[in-house]
């Protein structure tokens, strides 16, 4: 990682834990708006690929709900040390 995830990107990295964990599988990225309390699409666009560079999740493109916490990620919100 090149710089260390702010706690907004933590905050969304645990939300898809939490809900692909409890869902089986990945909110949509219209879910992670409105979980996060953002109205705009776009935001969340750019918060997911912040975490993507930091590789704290990744996405298959052009699949639906394919967000997936990688283990970095896991590492960061405390899931697995």
């Amino acid at each position: 990682m090149d710089r260390e995830p702010t706690f907004r990107q933590l905050e969304l990295v645990r939300l898809i834990y939490n809900y692909t964990k409890r869902n089986g599988y990945a909110p949509s990225r219209r879910e992670v708006a409105r979980m996060m309390g953002v109205a705009s699409l776009n935001a969340i666009t750019d918060m997911l690929n912040a975490i993507y560079k930091k590789g704290l999740a990744v996405s298959v493109p052009n699949r639906a709900r394919s967000l997936q916490v990688t283990e970095a990620g896991q590492r960061a919100i405390g899931v697995i040390v």
